[in-house]
């Protein structure tokens, strides 16, 4: 019998089509049954073309052939595949559809692993750190060394860097690839980076771990002013000793010599300018008071740099004459001015002789020029950490009141842009008359309160007849943030409690406390969370000796601490601009907050907490380890 016949020749074509179709749904080694191992090579290739959403699909797919627990193993596949910010809605999606009941072992860990990856890409820390296991126990070591990275990046996040360093000193220990050990290492240096030098100082006392104290030590040395190389090498010296073997070194001890070397500025010459008479006079003075105690009490050369002081605001005097005669007389920075009109007109200029450090923030429609910093008291940064600490603390819906005006409506509109990028949503916002105390309308409509009131009534005269009746408030926020001053806070903390807000927890920036101790007025801030600099908390070392120098030098300087505490960071950062230029995780500690600069060269703060308690500011703590 010949199979040349054409219908035996496609009877046979037709079952072996069967057979090779039959054969890809087989069980193979590591394949599903149900899934076919071609289409599980074809996502894979995809995925490492980054065609994720491709990939994905595939997985998902082959997915619903199989029965669990393959099929839950395939499902988290696809997420996997889909854990990025582009791509990370259709991971929810698949997330929620995965049926964790036959889930365990390591597809359980993985989906858990997945869970707080998507936390972390929607910027929810906490979420993430809850969804990881909180032990190792049956927990495979492939899987430990990513759960301790999410748990070490979710800390950060959280503002809890010793509990990050902590993470990631166990995860080198995870590690057996000396280039991920080097990205671990670096990443765990750019966090103790970002500490305070007094938290460093704090967290090496109560550490009882030798490997974390080594880090924490050298990550102190790096924020100490040394005046010299040989300085810098002697204390290297030292630590080299005390912690021989490190795993800090010889990376970090030769970045630190270098960075010396490279990154150092430490000017011969500083000039000052600042409006020292005329309307501006007591600002200046006490941001000039600032400067030259810091000055008396540089300890970090030899030669202090010599002071220039240049009033721009002087008859027949002006920014631009005075800024040139300070370059003639030999400065090599100039700090200032500080009142935004000149701050203006530093972008008549496209290059500076020298590099100027103004302490206010030039218009954003504004050119920059060259050779510029810019560092200032910028109440936008106060208003978006605020957003970002009321999202930490799980808060999802807030009302929000500003005062009317241009001042407001700017924190307003930071604090709702960065509350809604961390997921929040502004349930309501209101002005209120910035001059006036009694701010009762103003709350009734961002509580509602007025709506409740007209239901009131609408049913009072459906029934005509009197009824009880107490207001009641908005049910969907859980939270307030104001933007007030201190007199203004002082109003409207109590009359939120008279209008049922009672229970609502209370976000402000600095503005609401003037930085002067005054316990009996200050009761009414109770409970009030707010951001504030180191200075005015009372948390900077060697307080006593600098307010007496400050009084020295302007004996009013005491009303404006925050400008005082300005100028003493105006003079201290100096040294330091061209590695918070460089480096954009370094941070200075200062008196005005942990600072760091921006890829435009603008200097930024990072801010402490606290809350009011019997009318006095008490920090809170953010080291607590999870």
């Amino acid at each position: 019998m010949t199979i040349n016949h054409p219908v035996i020749r496609g009877l046979l074509v037709a079952c072996l089509a069967l057979a090779l179709a039959a054969c890809d749904t087989l069980p193979r080694s590591g394949t599903p049954a149900g899934a076919s191992r071609f289409e599980i090579a074809k996502a894979e290739r995809l995925l490492k073309r980054q065609e994720r959403e491709a990939a994905a699909d595939i997985f998902w797919e082959q997915a619903m052939r199989s029965a669990p627990p393959e099929r839950e193993n395939l499902q988290v596949r696809a997420v996997e595949a889909l854990l990025t910010e582009g791509t990370a809605a259709q991971a929810r999606q698949y997330l929620a559809l995965i049926d964790e009941g036959p889930l365990q072992g390591p597809p359980l860990v993985r989906k858990r692993i997945a869970e707080a990856r998507l936390a972390l890409i929607d910027k929810h820390p906490d979420v993430a750190l809850q969804a990881l296991p909180v032990t190792f126990a049956d927990i495979a070591p492939e899987y430990r060394s990513a759960i301790l990275d999410i748990r070490a990046q979710a800390l950060l996040e959280n503002d809890q860097i010793l509990a990050s360093v902590m993470a990631r000193v166990s995860l080198d220990q995870e590690l057996s690839s000396p280039q991920e050990r080097s990205q671990n290492e670096q990443s765990l240096w750019e966090a103790l980076s970002r500490a305070s030098d007094d938290d460093l100082q704090e967290w090496l006392i109560r550490s009882s771990d030798r490997d974390v104290a080594g880090w924490l030590e050298l990550a102190s040395i790096s924020k100490q002013p040394t005046p010299t190389f040989e300085t810098l090498q002697q204390q290297l010296m030292t630590w080299e000793q005390r912690y021989p073997a490190h795993a800090a070194a010889p990376v970090f001890t030769t970045q630190l010599r270098d960075d010396w070397q490279s990154l150092q500025f430490r000017p011969h010459k500083i000039a000052v300018l600042l409006s020292l008479s005329g309307r501006y006079q007591h600002v200046a003075n006490t941001v000039l008071a600032g400067i030259k105690a810091a000055h008396d009490l540089d300890t970090s050369g030899a030669e202090k740099p010599e002071l220039a002081v240049y009033d721009i605001a002087a008859p027949g005097q002006d920014l631009w004459n005075q800024y040139e005669l300070a370059v003639l007389e030999g400065a090599e920075i100039v700090i200032g001015p500080l009142v935004k009109e000149y701050t203006n007109q530093l972008t008549q200029m496209t290059k500076l002789p020298v590099p100027i450090l103004p302490l206010n923030y030039i218009d954003e429609s504004m050119p920059v020029p060259a050779n510029l910093y810019q560092f200032g008291l910028l109440p936008e940064d106060e208003a978006m950490q605020t957003a970002e600490r009321a999202s930490q603390d799980g808060h999802q819906r807030a009302v929000v009141l500003v005062p009317e005006g241009e001042w407001g409506k700017r924190l307003l509109g930071s604090f709702r842009t960065r509350f809604e990028q961390l997921g929040g949503t502004i349930a309501g916002a209101e002005t209120y008359p910035a001059k006036d105390a009694d701010y009762a309308d103003a709350i009734k409509r961002v509580l509602q309160l007025n709506e409740s009131t007209q239901r009131y009534q609408a049913l009072r005269n459906l029934l005509k007849r009197d009824i009880e009746f107490e207001p009641s408030r908005r049910q969907d926020t859980d939270m307030v943030f104001f933007a007030a001053s201190p007199r203004q806070a002082r109003s409207l903390r109590p009359q939120l409690k008279f209008h049922f807000a009672k229970n609502l927890p209370v976000y402000a920036t600095s503005h609401i406390y003037s930085g002067v101790k005054d316990v009996r007025r200050n009761k009414d801030l109770d409970d009030i969370i707010y951001c504030d600099m180191p200075w005015t908390l009372g948390m900077s070392t060697k307080k006593p000796e600098l307010a007496r120098q400050l009084t020295l030098h302007y004996d009013k300087s005491t009303r404006l601490p925050r400008l005082a505490a300005l100028g003493v960071d105006a003079y201290r950062v100096v040294p330091y601009l061209k590695r918070l230029d460089a480096k954009s995780y370094e941070r200075y500690s200062g008196l005005t907050g942990n600072l760091f600069m921006d890829e435009s060269q603008n200097i930024h703060r990072e801010l402490k907490w606290a809350q009011f308690v019997k009318g006095e500011p008490v920090v809170l703590d953010n080291t607590t380890e999870q």
